[in-house]
């Protein structure tokens, strides 16, 4: 059965069947403003038995992990909120290899953060940015950051500390792509900056 999570202004979720092509479950006003950021969970990083569960984030700053196993929401975490209570979860990478496991995410308080599920979504690290944060991947246990100034950060998620950054675009790098040995970013300048790891 394949599974899809439209994202939706209202601070609603639907779980989309698409096996079936009819919603399978309806959350209404899980978070206070757009659903800004959805995630499902890889847990072949030892996430704690999350696979097949997925986070959500949102205009108010919040994290939430889902369980459509028990439709029970299992975690409420105000992440990226600032001191006026307002702030968004721009991006999520929810578990598996590549992060070790853990959560990390990017947030308009100009935030990375990494969360444990293991230990009840505890937040574990937080690293600040040189600027907004637009996209985010993540490459042999890295958080990749592309922020509004055209910077990339390179943020080790388990140890909460930035490795490095790069001067890839001119303006915001609103789409970032790791695999293995490359990463593609591409920015608000209209151009694609095509990296090789050694």
């Amino acid at each position: 059965m394949m599974v899809s999570l439209p994202r939706d202004r209202s601070g609603n979720l639907l779980l989309w069947d698409t096996s079936s092509g009819g919603a399978s479950w309806r959350m209404k006003g899980v978070h206070a403003g757009h659903v800004t950021a959805l995630a499902w969970f890889d847990d072949g990083g030892g996430g704690g038995g999350l696979a097949g569960c997925f986070v959500s984030g949102g205009q108010d700053g919040v994290l939430r992990a889902w369980d459509p196993r028990a439709r029970a929401n299992v975690a409420k975490v105000p992440l990226h909120v600032n001191e006026q209570g307002r702030g968004a979860v721009g991006d999520i990478i929810a578990g598996g290899a590549a992060t070790g496991g853990l959560v990390a995410t990017a947030g308009a308080d100009g935030t990375a953060r990494s969360l444990d599920p293991r230990m009840g979504f505890a937040l574990v690290h937080t690293v600040r940015l040189t600027d907004f944060p637009y996209s985010m991947t993540a490459a042999g246990g890295l958080a990749v950051v592309g922020c509004g100034d055209g910077s990339i950060h390179f943020i080790d998620i388990s140890r909460g500390r930035t490795l490095y950054a790069l001067g890839a675009n001119r303006a915001a790098v609103r789409c970032l792509e790791a695999s293995a040995d490359r990463l593609l970013a591409s920015g608000d300048d209209g151009k694609a900056v095509l990296y090789t790891f050694t």
